[in-house]
């Protein structure tokens, strides 16, 4: 069995499907306020600010990517998998990270820009939260 998995308190496993799903569902929220918001200031669009945050983006689910990485390779001194103590707490950060990305989608929409340029992040925050969903960001447990 992994260490340090069952006897800790942490999220049940409900709740962090809860959690998961809760930040699927915002992303499509905010695809459905951009469509009835109907956004269109060519005036207020700034092509600098689509770079910064096409790079916030990238950048903030690389990060989120890279917590669900470190979570899986956390090992015992003798080597054997271990859940880390600060696993929900990753999974919440990664999670954010994650959505975060939608969300600077969200603002170049705002802005009044196509959504050529704004829904790349709203893809890239649905495949990285699809790639932290619980059942592949929590390790299974090991029988020994």
């Amino acid at each position: 069995m992994i260490q340090g998995g069952t006897d800790r308190p942490g999220f049940p496993p409900i709740l962090r499907w809860m959690i998961w799903g809760s930040l699927i569902v915002a992303v499509f929220v905010y695809l459905v306020v951009i469509q009835i918001a109907g956004f269109e200031n060519p005036e207020e669009r700034d092509p600098d600010l689509v770079n910064i945050l096409y790079v916030m983006g990238g950048i903030s689910v690389f990060i989120s990517m890279g917590i669900k990485f470190v979570v899986k390779r956390v090992r015992t001194p003798e080597g054997k998998p271990k859940v880390p103590t600060w696993i929900d707490q990753g999974f919440i950060i990664a999670l954010a990270l994650a959505e975060s990305s939608a969300i600077f989608g969200l603002i170049l929409a705002f802005q009044g820009n196509p959504p050529a340029i704004y829904l790349p992040l709203f893809g890239m925050a649905v495949i990285a939260l699809g790639l932290n969903a619980p059942a592949l960001f929590f390790p299974k447990p090991i029988e020994d």
